[in-house]
């Protein structure tokens, strides 16, 4: 959007740090995502009327994990023309998420913020635990999806997302993700830069 008042021509978008959700409505739960030894869950969110800069993802954690070891690392992956997930030569951008073993929300800053035109693109969240925790994580998990962005095969009400086994985000369209159904999908915010 465009502000020409006073003779100016001013691009006005939203202000550094804005986040925003994905245009489905989310409510949160408490529960455990759903693997943590080599998952990856994937999140599409809508960009538009204009175009905006990605600097990150957040994940809220609200149990935190006790012994064990597991790293998450968030992702950005494109769509291919449908809409649908697009992983083909791997994620646009990428960062780490600090250490699950405290609660509260957990960022993965980009180490390239990147620009999304209008559309649907993906957050992706990898969970790959190399030893079992003690306690395991609990995430504010996606367990309403009032609104779902239609995809290619049709209109989903009851997923929350995608998610396949990965031990890396995936450089390739070589699997096809499976349809979360069961609320273990983590609540993803998306950070504008």
């Amino acid at each position: 959007m465009q502000d020409v008042s006073g003779g100016n021509v001013t691009t006005v978008g939203p202000p550094a740090g804005w986040s925003f959700r994905p245009r489905y409505i989310l409510s949160g739960a408490n529960s455990a995502a759903g693997s943590l030894a080599g998952r990856v869950y994937y999140v599409p969110f809508e960009v538009g009327p204009i175009s905006d800069v990605i600097a990150g993802i957040q994940i809220s954690v609200s149990t935190a994990q006790s012994g064990g070891a597991i790293t998450c690392t968030g992702g950005l992956y494109g769509s291919d023309s449908n809409g649908w997930l697009n992983r083909a030569g791997g994620p646009l951008a990428s960062g780490s998420f600090a250490a699950l073993t405290s609660t509260g929300v957990k960022t993965a800053t980009f180490g390239t913020a990147y620009t999304c035109k209008p559309g649907i693109w993906w957050a992706a969240v990898l969970f790959n635990q190399t030893s079992a925790p003690t306690t395991a994580p609990q995430f504010s998990c996606i367990n309403n999806c009032t609104g779902w962005i239609p995809m290619p095969s049709g209109t989903f009400t009851s997923i929350r997302g995608l998610y396949e086994a990965s031990s890396t985000l995936p450089t390739s369209n070589a699997t096809t993700p499976t349809a979360d159904t069961s609320s273990t999908c983590p609540v993803v915010q998306i950070l504008a830069a």
